[in-house]
Parts: structure tokens; C-alpha cells; sequence
């Protein structure tokens, strides 16, 4: 369970919020009846914000980022699009590429996915075409793929510290019968299906 410090109105509260569990989610404000309850899960909660606070930022990117599912849907609609034919090693490799650009940050994840021309197939809503429509046709087409769910189980694994990069510390990719004129400053780490990644190591 994650302290979350909210605003209702004007007023601030303290929520905690189980991720794994909405339903389950409390809000201090509702709990003004039960004094003592209040004052034991403030302190609680206190104590866990400074415990990650000590920990340093480090941990807290790694560890205590909680991405929302429409999020992890984005995501998994880019490995999907990118390269759900190549299965789900080939997926797993784009996520790689993803958390490597990222610096192993989850929290910087999103914010890579939605860089402009960074993955071709997201290139209609990152390049602002969609207009309001964002992300959502490219999330639509990709939840109809045979390999949607694995997509999904990709992105939860993605956010953990288990994540296995695939790719040898790839930070690019591209299709293996193409030598883009980028590829020259860089390394080939590994190829998987028809994708060859590529490392800067400069």
C-alpha cells in the first residue's frame, strides 16, 4: 500500500493506495470518526514516505512507481504494433530498448514511448494526428492481436526489478535487411526475428 497525498477541494488527505487492490483503496478523510484509526495509518504512512525519502531516488524510480493501466496499455500497444510478429521475444526486446532509453527508470518509461518518431508505429498519435484521440485507436488495434495479453504480461514484468533485458543493453532497433544511416555510431548487440538492436555506447 502507497501513501498518496491528494487535494479534495481545498482541503488536503492522505490516501493510501493498494495498486493491486482498488477496492481496497482508503481515504483518511472518511475516517474522521475513528480518531485513533486516523492517527496510526498518518503515521504509518509518514514513516513510509520517509523510509523512501532515506532510501534515495534511485530506489524510489525503480521500486515505487506505480504506472496507471492506461499506461501499461500504451506500452503494450507499442510492443504489440512493433513487433507482435515477431513474437513475444521479439516484444520483450522493444521493451527492453524502451527501459534502456529510460536509464532503468520506470517513471521516465511513458515519457520515451511518447517521443515523437521514436516508434514508428505510435508515429500518428506522438506527432499529435490523432488530435484528442491520443493513444486510443492504437491501444483499440492493438488489444485485437492474438498476443495482446502477453503484451500486457510483458509491461507488468517491465515495471519490476526482475525485468531481464533481452537485447544486451540495446537503446535502438530496426529491421535487419535495413542499415539506417544512424547504425553507423553504433554496435549490433543481438538480432531477434527480423529486428537487429543496436547499442550507443558513447
Amino acid at each position: 500500500m502507497i501513501p498518496c497525498l491528494k487535494k479534495h477541494g481545498n482541503e488536503p488527505f492522505l490516501k493510501l493506495v493498494d495498486h493491486r487492490n482498488p477496492a481496497q483503496n482508503l481515504n483518511l478523510q472518511n475516517l474522521g470518526s475513528n480518531r485513533t484509526t486516523y492517527r496510526i495509518m498518518k503515521a504509518n504512512a509518514f514513516l513510509t514516505i520517509i523510509a523512501l525519502f532515506i532510501a534515495g531516488p534511485g530506489l524510489a524510480n525503480a521500486n515505487s512507481y506505480q504506472p496507471c493501466a492506461w499506461e501499461k496499455q500504451i506500452v503494450a500497444a507499442c510492443l504489440v504494433l512493433e513487433a507482435a510478429d515477431q513474437g513475444e521475444l521479439g516484444m520483450r526486446g522493444v521493451a527492453s530498448v524502451i527501459l534502456n532509453r529510460a536509464d532503468g527508470n520506470h517513471a521516465k518509461v511513458m515519457r520515451v514511448v511518447k517521443k515523437p518518431y521514436a516508434f514508428s508505429a505510435l508515429n500518428a498519435a506522438t506527432t499529435g494526428r490523432t488530435g484528442s484521440n491520443g493513444f486510443a485507436s492504437h491501444v483499440q488495434k492493438a488489444s485485437r492481436d492474438r498476443l495482446w495479453r502477453s503484451a500486457l504480461q510483458i509491461v507488468d514484468e517491465l515495471y519490476t526489478r526482475d525485468w531481464r533485458d533481452v537485447t544486451n543493453g540495446a537503446d535502438h532497433y530496426a529491421r535487419k535487411d535495413l542499415r539506417p544511416s544512424w547504425v553507423r555510431s553504433m554496435s549490433r548487440t543481438t538480432t531477434i526475428g527480423s529486428h537487429a538492436f543496436y547499442a550507443n555506447y558513447q
